[in-house]
């Protein structure tokens, strides 16, 4: 339509300052939360070992999309709604300066899928706060993207990988009311979601 900003946009070859602005806030909110997933993804790296805590968590029988929507449910997620859903018990691994990171053994999922590892990244307060977040790792049975896309709807591409290491992620994600839900899928096993992450 003639005057319109999506015309505009077309015949000039730049987009209206109102569209600028939100793919700038937008890739903003996915650059840090590629930080992020990289940060808890580290935990164990410049000499801070994983923690050796004795594995408190239950089996559980529920699926991982029972429990994605139980940590959605939670929001804001604190350290004792996490331990109340996952069932787990987290300990600080490593203090940084502008955060905490805590973690907790993994524990059985239903259908042959287990969390491996789970960090939670928060303020020194332990506050979920802006860029917070909570990392789950994944093994066992192969859960693809066609079927996260069948839950979740359109995804976007928050990070490729480089080709540089195996362990190099592919991130898509998907905006909430509280925040982002990504799913990463590793290079050593493209196919098979390796981990979910919730960042505010």
């Amino acid at each position: 339509r003639q005057g319109s900003p999506d015309a505009q946009w077309r015949c000039c070859g730049q987009p209206p300052q109102e569209v600028m602005d939100t793919m700038k806030h937008q890739a903003r909110r996915f650059l840090l939360g590629s930080i992020m997933l990289a940060l808890l993804g580290c935990a164990d790296v410049h000499g801070v070992k994983p923690v050796k805590q004795a594995n408190l968590v239950k089996e559980h029988s529920m699926t991982l999309w029972e429990l994605i929507a139980g940590l959605e449910k939670q929001m804001p997620l604190t350290i004792s709604k996490v331990e109340a859903v996952t069932g787990g018990k987290f300990s600080i691994s490593r203090e940084m300066p502008a955060y905490v990171v805590l973690e907790a053994n993994g524990w059985p999922l239903a259908d042959g899928v287990s969390v491996s590892r789970s960090s939670l990244m928060m303020r020194p307060s332990l506050q979920f706060e802006d860029n917070s977040g909570l990392s789950l790792e994944l093994e066992g049975t192969c859960i693809a993207l066609s079927q996260v896309r069948e839950r979740f709807g359109d995804l976007t591409l928050v990070q490729a990988p480089r080709g540089r290491s195996l362990d190099e992620t592919r991130v898509w994600g998907v905006p909430k009311p509280w925040g982002h839900l990504s799913f990463a899928f590793q290079e050593r096993r493209p196919d098979c979601l390796f981990s979910v992450a919730f960042h505010k």
